[in-house]
């Protein structure tokens, strides 16, 4: 006998399904036969530490300890437990917070914490102009790494470049920004496996690269002010721009992950823990479909015990934010 779905509930030889439509407007959650506006009276939800999430207006979803990354009309977060190494992460005021032939101002507003950036301002002269945040502890040769800044240009050229350490990451562990309208790559170096910019809300960025970590150690990124999109590593400049920075972050993932905000040191966030109630136990087909409309398809799901914990990304899910998600108990 076949199946088919009904406004996500199924009927023919195995009528039991899970229907999660995260970014409905008005969502009505289903587990089996139990339905509800309110997903947390169908499941519970747990994970340690705090951490901001991108909505998709550009602003950032402020979420405590404990707190789904869930979003009317938009989504749900589901990550894997992940770490920034990146001390004073957001306390540009920290002494670890270093000019190079720039100067800093710190206590500006910013996107995260409300008035921990800091105003970058070039100085005199012909020179390389960065600015390099406290040093990050890395250690696991050959472990990806992603590494990122916000960034908000005030004036002048609205061009940046990260550079990461070069005894960690190699000589042309570098990439440059161009950030206006909705941002855009310059040369990006051969040492870095990817880099990209997202972009945010009241004019900031986030800009990001990821390399694969060559040797253990402490240090510093830098993000340097240069003139074009195919300025070298560290160029010498004559610059007057000026830009607003905040928030270094360091994390061991081949994915760029929400922000955490980190003290004197590093801090770990658990993993988002959504835990399906009151399932009937069996085999399920589920389907997940994620906020580019792409799906992924995990067939032969085992529940027992009567809870079923959705699967996180990177470890199993492609992307990390859901719009929907589907189930069928086929056996």
């Amino acid at each position: 006998m076949g199946l088919t779905l009904r406004g996500g509930v199924a009927s023919g030889a195995a009528p039991y399904a899970i229907a999660l439509p995260f970014s409905d407007a008005t969502p009505n959650y289903q587990v089996g036969a139990a339905q509800s506006t309110n997903l947390l009276s169908l499941a519970s939800y747990t994970r340690s530490g705090a951490k901001y999430e991108l909505l998709s207006n550009g602003s950032l979803l402020s979420l405590a300890t404990d707190a789904p990354g869930l979003q009317a009309g938009e989504g749900y977060w589901s990550r894997a437990s992940i770490t920034n190494l990146n001390p004073y992460s957001n306390t540009t005021s920290n002494a670890g917070w270093t000019g190079n032939n720039a100067n800093k101002t710190a206590g500006q507003t910013d996107p995260v914490s409300g008035s921990d950036a800091a105003l970058i301002a070039c100085g005199a002269g012909n020179a390389a102009h960065y600015i390099t945040s406290p040093g990050a502890s890395y250690t696991g040769s050959g472990t990806v790494f992603t590494i990122s800044r916000l960034v908000k240009p005030a004036t002048g050229s609205t061009w940046y470049q990260i550079v990461l350490p070069g005894t960690q990451f190699g000589a042309n562990a570098y990439a440059n920004f161009n950030l206006t309208g909705s941002g855009s790559m310059g040369t990006i170096g051969a040492n870095l496996v990817a880099a990209g910019i997202q972009v945010m809300a009241n004019g900031w960025y986030r800009i990001w690269v990821r390399a694969t970590l060559l040797a253990n150690g402490t240090a510093g990124t830098i993000v340097a002010f240069i003139n074009s999109g195919t300025d070298a590593r560290l160029a010498v400049i004559t610059s007057t721009a000026t830009c607003y920075q905040t928030s270094a972050q360091a994390v061991a993932s081949t994915t760029v992950g929400p922000l955490i905000v980190t003290g004197a040191s590093a801090v770990t966030i658990g993993a988002d823990a959504l835990t399906l109630n009151n399932v009937a136990n069996g085999t399920y087909d589920f389907t997940f479909t994620f906020d580019d409309d792409s799906t992924q398809a995990i067939a032969g799901v085992v529940v027992s015990g009567g809870t079923y914990t959705l699967p996180v990304h990177p470890t199993v899910l492609n992307r990390p934010k859901l719009k929907r998600v589907d189930g069928l108990k086929v056996a």
